[in-house]
């Protein structure tokens, strides 16, 4: 949240919060029902992946909004939650 408006006058996200997001299995979280084990080796530590579903990708979304900035979860998530579900 800190960084929120600095982020969006810059209109950059640093790419460290992706690799971020990516190393704790997030982003691989956001496109589908059923966690895409083939296409990643990171985990999200929380939720077995046996478990994860379209409500905890709800729960994921909904944490990043609470930074108060639409351009910000498009941003990190909005292309991975339309573009990549129909490639995989």
């Amino acid at each position: 949240m800190p960084n929120v408006t600095e982020w969006e006058e810059n209109k950059k996200v640093p790419d460290g919060i992706y690799k971020a997001m990516g190393e704790r299995g997030y982003l691989a979280g956001l496109i589908g029902v059923h966690y895409p084990t083939h296409l990643t080796k990171h985990r999200v530590q929380s939720v077995p992946l046996e478990k994860w579903d379209l409500f905890h990708e709800v729960v994921l979304t909904d944490e990043i909004s609470r930074a108060g900035s639409g351009g910000l979860v498009w941003n990190l998530i909005g292309g991975f939650t339309i573009g990549l579900p129909t490639s995989c």
